[in-house]
């Protein structure tokens, strides 16, 4: 027997019934920070902050100093986020000495880097990944740690193209030239730094994330971000060598040469890759021969069988190559492992900054991580230090601890409902405009969830935050030049989302889903998707969204045709997803008319977000009356809502341990019919 919307989204409510204070996002009491994510960050150890969202960091040769390369984030707070920059610390007190940028090209092509990172072996230069400048900077660093701009090499004579983009560099050991991943034309481009040119160009796998050279500098490993492989090449010709397919999004990489004791022998390297749309890192062993074979896999779930989310996007190794550490973007933490043997555990958890980016030892075993988001409001850095060695097991244990505190309950919830039919609308957001009187109307009769904010500032992430758990790595470390190229809008390879959509998950479970203008765009006169899973569900007669041309009741006059159909077949999607303009107000009203007096209405749910009356609407015949709590609510929160309505599990860890809307329904239902004024 089906059970009311109240008993059923309120048993997840009942879970956090201790919980007595309203949160908000921002510094908590206890010096934690709650993020708009709903997670909660407080570094330990020494915070410094640098700019915005810095992505990687590289120590000097002689150690005295760390290097930090600030890919630049205009969503963060602070003032002057929006450049890249690089950052010059000495190394032993993480004191900033200068922040500097390359002088902005003759063409007027500005300075823009993102991860590429790598000094010379003598210590004298340091050559950055231009990113979409299309170019690896080069500059000079002096014994007293500064920076000056030589040149910049062109990875190609012409302007930049939106597929022009230089991430990872490299340079083999004991060697000059410099190589450099072109990742959208998936190659990887060699330059002689003498003369600032470029001297080959090989084959790559599909988005070539990082390059990591073999100890003989005779070949070189290549993460590919879209193939879910590692590749080895020849250093002399580019020549592929080997492959191993590991799991999706694989990113950072590290080497070790250490004997595992309990080995065959056969075993000459280690290869430890990180796999971010997993929880998981890969071991692959590398033999005499260089064959490759995977032989550990190491979760970092910090409970059993939880979904995915952790995001391992950078490794490194501890002096003594028994510890692997690794940055857990995902759940803003610094996982530490135990690889002595050939199978690696889980020993600690090191609490730092909002998406841990890269990681790095220090001189004296002091552990760094560079932390893209810091809290919130600009990139930060997180230096902890005795957590290494077997001495330090209590000192780890603690932050440990502190860390698993941080991380909210995952609730496990199997419950069904009368609601049948969800309705997802998404709609430009009017700023600083009055609600019109029908918006307003429907914030009075229904749920206006006032302590709400998505869970990002970035338009690109909103998608995936709303309906696939969390952005991938790609989004959510993406510049500018990839939102403006459209790069995040679906199709891109290498942005696979971990466990699917919610409207692809629904349809594996036998359910109905339709879009209306969601990831759609028009091209030679017709509208298609830019998401493949999106394709056999979009009404293709459904004006996009960005033809503001198109009156948004005009758009609901095209979803009211197919709702006469439904009336007529007697059944309705279970999924219904609509994007708006968000150049009518009216029309969303129409539309709620509309639905609430067919026969659906009893069975159905409408969350609206992005709208001028409230930041979300709950519209529903269990939603008169009801009252929410004054508690904290984000995209992460009307997915699990929406989960829970479907009868689907969640997609992501932040999905799971978000706070469903319980309050926003009540135990009996009005289903009289929403009138436009």
């Amino acid at each position: 027997m089906k059970c009311s919307v109240l008993l059923i989204l309120l048993c997840a409510c009942a879970l956090y019934s201790q919980e007595p204070d309203a949160l908000h996002p921002g510094p908590l009491s206890d010096g934690s920070t709650l993020l708009s994510t709903g997670w909660r960050v407080n570094p330990a150890g020494k915070e410094v902050l640098v700019g915005g969202m810095p992505m990687t960091s590289v120590l000097s040769p002689d150690g005295k100093f760390l290097v930090v390369l600030n890919a630049g984030d205009a969503t963060l707070a602070k003032p002057g986020n929006a450049a890249a920059s690089l950052s010059v610390l000495m190394a032993d007190t993480l004191v900033e000495q200068s922040r500097v940028r390359a002088p902005d090209a003759a063409d007027g092509t500005k300075f823009q880097a993102w991860k590429g990172l790598v000094f010379s072996a003598d210590g004298r230069r340091l050559y950055v990944g231009g990113g979409a400048s299309n170019t690896v900077y080069e500059f000079s660093f002096s014994a007293t740690g500064a920076l000056g701009f030589t040149k910049a090499m062109r990875a190609a004579l012409t302007a930049p193209g939106p597929n022009d983009f230089i991430g990872d560099v490299a340079i083999p050991p004991g060697g000059r030239l410099v190589y450099a991943a072109d990742l959208f034309h998936d190659r990887i481009v060699v330059f002689n730094p003498q003369s600032g040119a470029v001297i080959d160009r090989f084959k790559s796998g599909r988005r070539p994330y990082q390059i990591l050279f073999h100890p003989d500098g005779k070949s070189y490993f290549v993460s590919s971000w879209a193939d879910a492989t590692v590749y080895q090449y020849s250093t002399a010709s580019g020549q592929e060598l080997n492959r191993i397919r590991v799991a999706q999004q694989p990113m950072g990489m590290v080497l070790s040469d250490r004997k595992v004791p309990d080995d065959s022998g056969r075993t000459k390297y280690r290869l430890f890759v990180a796999a971010a749309n997993t929880n998981n890192v890969y071991a692959i062993s590398i033999d005499d021969s260089s064959l490759m074979s995977q032989t550990d896999v190491l979760d970092l779930a910090f409970r059993t069988n939880l979904p995915f989310g952790t995001t391992p996007t950078a490794l490194a190794l501890s002096p003594d190559q028994t510890k692997l550490l690794v940055a857990c973007s995902g759940i803003n933490t610094i996982v530490v492992a135990d690889i002595s043997e050939s199978r690696s555990h889980l020993i600690g958890y090191l609490p730092v900054g909002s998406f841990p980016s890269s990681v790095t030892v220090l001189p004296g075993a002091r552990v760094l991580a560079t932390n893209a988001f810091g809290d919130g409001t600009t990139g930060s850095l997180s230096m902890i230090e005795n957590v290494l060695t077997d001495k330090d097991e209590a000192h780890l244990a603690e932050l440990t601890d502190q860390q698993l505190a941080l991380f909210p309950a995952i609730l496990d919830t199997d419950v069904a409902q009368r609601v049948d039919h969800v309705v997802y609308i998404s709609q430009e957001t009017t700023v600083g405009t009055t609600p019109s009187p029908t918006a307003a109307k429907l914030a009075r009769e229904f749920v206006a969830v006032r302590n709400y904010a998505p869970n990002t500032a970035k338009n690109a992430d909103a998608v995936y935050w709303s309906l696939a758990g969390m952005p991938p790595a790609f989004t959510r470390l993406a510049p500018d030049a990839w939102v403006q190229s459209g790069k995040l809008e679906g199709g891109e390879p290498a942005n696979l989302v971990g466990a699917g959509y919610l409207w692809s998950n629904l349809a594996s479970a036998g359910g109905n889903p339709v879009n209306y203008g969601l990831w759609t765009e028009k091209t030679g006169g017709e509208a298609h998707s830019k998401e493949p899973s999106l394709e056999m569900i979009s009404d293709p007669d459904y004006p996009v969204p960005s033809d503001t041309t198109i009156s948004d009741a005009d758009r609901v006059r095209r979803i009211g045709e197919d709702l006469k159909q439904w009336v007529a077949d007697r059944e309705m999607p279970n999924l219904v997803m609509i994007r708006f303009a968000g150049n009518d107000d009216a029309a969303l009203g129409s539309l709620v008319q509309q639905i609430s007096s067919s026969p659906f209405w009893r069975q159905t749910a409408i969350f609206v977000e992005g709208t001028s009356a409230a930041p979300l609407l709950v519209i529903s015949p269990y939603s008169r009356g009801a009252k929410l709590d004054g508690e904290f609510y984000n995209s992460s929160s009307v997915l699990r809502t929406m989960e829970l309505i479907l009868k689907l599990r969640p997609i992501s860890i932040y999905d799971a341990a978000a706070r469903p809307l319980s309050g926003a329904f009540s135990a009996s239902s009005d289903t009289k019919p929403f009138l436009v004024q």
